[in-house]
């Protein structure tokens, strides 16, 4: 079972004001958006979560 993470609502809303709009079309939007939580649910803050999960993105292109 895997134990339960809160991540602050302003984290996710700060990841969504700063990255919407930014990829091509819906389905890469949320994968990046799925990866971006994943480092906010690792500790990271919200500007290392952006870059990480921008990062991961490029490199899966």
């Amino acid at each position: 079972m895997q134990d339960s993470i809160l991540i602050p609502t302003e984290y996710i809303q700060q990841v969504l004001e700063k990255t919407s709009g930014v990829r091509p079309n819906l389905k890469d939007e949320l994968s990046y958006l799925r990866m971006s939580l994943s480092y906010l649910r690792e500790g990271m803050n919200v500007d290392q979560a952006i870059d990480l999960a921008t990062m991961d993105y490029l490199m899966s292109m």
